[in-house]
């Protein structure tokens, strides 16, 4: 029997709104890890306060101890990437809002349908009028409130409990909120549970124990940590956890089951059960005495499976056959008038988007006839969010880049509006193929695959369009060596020319002091000291520390400490001195390209270095989505900073003739040098602790607003 595809929709944050998301996350490695379940993804709710308070931290660290690389997404768009993407039927589960399914199932409900074998969704009270009121969601159509994932999307919860997708039902509630340990037990539908941390960790490894208590431990917001001797006989609440096991089990004993049972849900998202002609599958204990403590007991049978993936050794893949992969499919399109094939040269592939988030071919099609009363779609080519790629006018005079590129240009149109949305990896991979393809048939070089921005004036194809990468992908499949900047390698720049381009910046003078430094470890290390140094001048603002990270950290990287749960000062590593930052720098990035590390390297070094990718990363391009989140950050360091760097002009160095007032004069400006250092750090310091009396100000206003609205 074949592992179930998961992808989990959470509300997970960090720093978390409720542990029990943590819990939740646990559970699902867990089963991963035990290869009971094929998690796929974890779908982030709220994208904006994920900005904000990145709960992907979490998912990565629990890929660091399971040795597994199990992404983490937000939106709807990338969930239906997930699904389109799944090898088989997948089962969702919800322990957030129902948001990302709802508007997933809005845009296709048709691929939904087909692939989506259960929903779980772990919201709402079984009761339509509950004894006792939940604290959120009171209105004239609510009295009675709604349970907090609801709330935070009635629309999306009500929906998608009436669409014909097959739902497992649990409940958080029964009968209200729950306000004493016998209300939490006696709630039949209700799968609310106490768990014993002690109980619950008492068959985990070290790693997730220190997990779990690191994370624990951001509730308490001093940045310290918990004593484990102090909170393992504590108690918290869960909602889900040890039921996850009943997806790839079913048939286990546990203390709790499903039963069928018809649900009336109701226009204000609440649901009266034993009514209405929707049918659920709901959630019921069935040994409530025994209930917290048996799901205590299957919750530490769970966590105990979370540790680094065993990989059983398997047999040599069979090589890819591209080709039968990747093919053009035709599509009967009705056209006003015959199509004109193109007679001139083609001189370039010019990249489009529709600018609609939703547009298939077809409906692209029916808009450039009816609408703008073309002969029919403009572009020559399309390629859908799945990389499915249609052939529309072929190799005929298209209508996408005005009547001087039409006739010399093959315009390719994706789905989507990339203003707003991005680029699916499916549509990148395809879009490469397709482009490669046409450079040899048209005897092209990549530098003529543009934009249509590149020819005409417009947004087109959207900001978020993946050029670099597109570009890149093309060279490697023409055969290309590695494509990007090298991090190893001669240098390409002197240090004096280094030092040139920070004075035309305004830059600090640390900045300008630390540069031989780099060029030092440079040459021990054959990493080329211009790219850190550029780097740095990203992470450090040019050695004037703007963000969290303090001058006094020695920090030239942005280096985190192993055990960092956010973005605080107290999540980034201290180095004693600045040249030891600079070790550490090329600590780190030798972790990246598979170099030995000089010396005793830092603790982050070694998490690194536990990841699957770990020494595989040859180029500045692929920094980005590993140094830092951002897929741009290793083009940005090249566009922003090396780029100018390599640029600079130095004149060759002349030797001064001896002149006593002159040394006298250097070495009075050398101590104005450091004594304007003293001072622009001290001004740094006051400044900082001037943003700290603002926010702790705020924040008293803020207590004390609450406090009158109490009383």
């Amino acid at each position: 029997m074949s592992s179930a595809n998961v992808i989990h929709c959470t509300d997970l944050f960090r720093p978390h709104d409720d542990f029990d998301d943590v819990g939740d996350a646990m559970a699902m490695f867990a089963l991963h890890c035990k290869k009971e379940i094929n998690l796929l993804a974890f779908v982030l709710d709220q994208p904006a306060e994920q900005e904000r308070r990145p709960g992907r931290i979490t998912v990565d660290e629990l890929n660091s101890i399971c040795g597994t690389n199990v992404p983490s997404v937000t939106g709807y768009h990338a969930l239906l990437n997930v699904i389109q993407n799944a090898p088989t039927s997948v089962v969702v589960t919800i322990v957030g809002t129902c948001t990302d399914l709802y508007w997933a199932y809005r845009t296709n409900p048709g691929l939904c349908k087909s692939k989506i074998k259960e929903v779980w969704v772990f919201c709402g009270d079984a009761q339509e009028n509950p004894p006792r009121k939940h604290s959120l969601g009171i209105t004239p159509d609510t009295p009675y409130g709604l349970e907090h994932n609801v709330a935070g999307d009635p629309i999306a919860f009500r929906e998608i409990m009436r669409s014909d997708l097959k739902i497992v039902w649990v409940p958080c509630y029964d009968g209200g909120e729950v306000t004493s340990h016998a209300v939490g037990v006696n709630q039949t539908h209700g799968s609310y549970w106490l768990g014993n941390y002690g109980q619950m960790l008492s068959k985990s490894i070290s790693g997730v124990l220190e997990f779990f208590i690191s994370a624990l431990s951001e509730e308490r917001g001093d940045g310290n940590h918990y004593n484990w001797n102090d909170i393992k006989h504590h108690h918290k609440e869960f909602f889900g956890v040890s039921l996850f096991k009943a997806i790839s089990k079913p048939d286990s004993d546990y203390p709790f089951r499903f039963i069928t049972s018809n649900i009336r849900v109701n226009n204000n998202a609440t649901i009266k059960m034993g009514e209405g002609t929707k049918t659920v599958l709901i959630f019921e204990k069935i040994d409530k005495p025994n209930y917290y403590q048996r799901m205590t007991s299957i919750a530490a049978e769970l966590f105990s499976n979370i540790a680094p993936v065993q990989s059983s050794p398997q047999p040599e893949p069979e090589p890819p056959e591209e080709e039968e992969k990747m093919k053009i499919v035709e599509i009967d399109l009705s056209w006003s008038s015959p199509l004109v094939p193109i007679t001139n040269p083609i001189e370039k592939l010019i990249q489009h988007h529709m600018a609609h988030t939703t547009w298939t071919v077809f409906d692209v099609h029916n808009y450039h006839k009816n609408t703008n009363g073309w002969k029919g779609i403009g572009y020559n080519y399309w390629i859908a969010f799945d990389g499915t790629i249609y052939e529309c006018r072929g190799r005929n005079v298209g209508a996408h880049a005005g009547a001087n590129w039409n006739g010399r240009s093959l315009g390719i149109g994706y789905q989507g509006n990339f203003e707003t949305q991005k680029m699916t990896d499916a549509q990148l991979k395809s879009g490469a193929w397709l482009n490669a393809k046409l450079i040899q048939e048209e005897g092209l070089k990549v530098d003529d695959i543009i934009g249509h921005k590149d020819a005409t004036a417009t947004l087109c194809p959207g900001k978020n369009f993946r050029m670099e990468e597109l570009q890149a992908e093309v060279k490697k499949l023409l055969g290309g060596e590695a494509v990007g900047t090298l991090i190893i390698g001669e240098p390409q720049a002197v240090v004096e020319q280094a030092k040139a381009w920070a004075l035309n910046r305004g830059v600090h003078q640390r900045f300008i002091d630390i540069a031989p430094v780099y060029w030092a470890y440079g040459k021990q290390t054959g990493i080329r000291p211009e790219i850190l140094y550029a780097q740095s001048a990203k992470e450090t603002a040019f050695g004037k520390y703007p963000g969290v990270v303090p001058p006094s950290h020695n920090n030239w990287a942005g280096i985190k400490t192993r055990e960092a749960a956010g973005d605080r000062p107290e999540d980034h590593q201290q180095f004693p001195t600045p040249e030891e930052g600079v070790r550490a720098h090329f600590n780190h990035i030798s972790a990246y390209v598979g170099l030995e590390p000089i010396g005793e390297p830092h603790g982050r070094y070694h998490l690194v270095k536990g990841l699957s990718w770990a020494g595989t990363v040859k180029t500045v391009e692929e920094l980005g989505g590993k140094w830092a989140p951002s897929s741009d950050y290793g083009h940005s360091i090249i566009r922003d900073y090396l780029k100018d760097l390599l640029a600079t002009e130095i004149s060759d160095p002349v030797n001064p003739p001896d002149c006593p007032v002159c040394e006298e004069l250097i070495e009075e400006n050398n101590k104005l040098k450091n004594d304007l250092t003293r001072v622009s750090e001290a001004l740094d310091q006051m400044e900082k602790r001037k943003n700290e009396l603002e926010v702790g100000i705020e924040h008293s206003v803020e207590i004390l607003n609450n406090l009158i609205k109490i009383h």
